[in-house]
């Protein structure tokens, strides 16, 4: 497809899940402080890698001709970075991350498929983790969703990134079977 897309298919594909577009959000919500995670490895020398967490800072943005904002550079504060960062006319660990025009292949609802190109900056809201994407994260504070974990294992690894037992929040219903059964050999062995 070349050209503006049409209203009312622009707006679907607005709205469409990440999942849906090669995990580039058609649209960030965002406020001042809320937990980022940046998706590439924009600068080493800044701490700016992919998996790095922090928070919204500020962010410079131009009015669409639809009327939506659209960010030019988000502004960054890293959490406990491996070193401080300190660049010009900005608090220590701010660090600016530029928006990138890129080629996407978007599924509709209808399942069909449109090429677009898409200017995002390249963070994911980070309030909530899958249990892949949680790997390797300790959280003082881990709100977990088991409904859609697939087994025992999928629990533990979103279970086992908390720093205490008090720091638990398990939100809605979750299959208990999965936690009372036996459990294979490998987890087994990795309990």
């Amino acid at each position: 497809m070349s050209g503006p897309l049409e209203r009312a298919v622009q707006d679907q594909v607005w709205q469409l899940p990440s999942s849906a577009t090669e995990h580039v959000p058609g649209i960030l919500r965002l406020c001042v402080g809320m937990p980022v995670m940046l998706k590439h490895s924009e600068a080493t020398e800044l701490c700016a890698m992919n998996g790095a967490e922090g928070t919204v800072y500020s962010w410079d943005a131009h009015e669409g001709a639809e009327g939506r904002l659209h960010i030019d550079t988000l502004f960054v504060k890293l959490v406990n970075p491996p070193r401080h960062v300190c660049l010009p006319n900005l608090p220590e660990d701010v660090i600016p991350i530029g928006s990138v025009a890129e080629k996407l292949e978007c599924v509709l609802p209808n399942d069909s498929k449109i090429s677009i190109y898409r200017q995002q900056v390249h963070v994911l809201q980070n309030f909530a983790k899958s249990d892949f994407g949680s790997q390797g994260r300790t959280r003082p504070f881990n709100l977990c969703h088991l409904r859609n974990c697939r087994n025992q294992q999928s629990m533990y690894t979103c279970l086992s990134r908390s720093s205490s037992l008090a720091g638990i929040l398990i939100l809605d219903d979750f299959d208990e079977m999965k936690v009372r059964g036996g459990i294979n050999g490998p987890l087994c062995q990795e309990f």
